[in-house]
């Protein structure tokens, strides 16, 4: 009884760090707008705040998603952003701001609000509210994929490329 214990106890502990490390890796404002910078990567900006209860649903669900997972992974510099913070500051076009003051600059009415960037921090676009990962992995491939420089949304989504795996 003891040996299976341990073995369940150890398995648990091994088990720990590959399942955080599949987790999405969140990086600071300040920390992501450098690395995009230095890397070329597009920035993908979750503004949310604690209160926020589809915000926590997004986190539980579609960017626990597994396809979702490894696209914004591959694909983009993750930044967590709380829309409330009036301490955290951040440079951005050419003023220190509040991270509460950044949220602000881009017309924020509702949480979650998920934000593209380009590489040098100028807004590709913002999709407001709640995505489902089927839906906002559409929407990851078309910024990230670099659609959206020729091609119109609905073109996009009556292409059906929206919606290909």
């Amino acid at each position: 009884m003891r040996s299976l214990v341990l073995t369940l106890v150890l398995a648990a502990a091994l088990a720990a760090p590959a399942a955080a490390a599949e987790q999405i890796r969140w990086v600071d404002l300040g920390a992501g707008l450098a690395e995009a910078k230095r890397s070329g990567r597009l920035v993908l900006v979750d503004v949310q705040t604690d209160w926020c209860g589809w915000c926590r649903r997004m986190e539980k669900t579609t960017y626990a998603d597994a396809d979702v997972r490894d696209y914004v992974g591959r694909t983009f510099v993750a930044v967590k952003l709380d829309a409330e913070d009036d301490e955290s500051r951040v440079d951005y076009g050419g003023a220190s701001r509040t991270h509460r003051q950044f949220a602000d600059s881009f017309r924020i009415t509702g949480y979650p609000t998920t934000l593209f960037l380009a590489p040098d921090g100028a807004l590709i676009t913002r999709v407001p509210g709640y995505a489902k990962p089927g839906p906002f992995l559409g929407v990851l491939r078309y910024i990230g994929d670099g659609h959206y420089k020729t091609t119109s949304w609905d073109a996009y989504q009556r292409a059906g490329d929206a919606d290909r795996p």
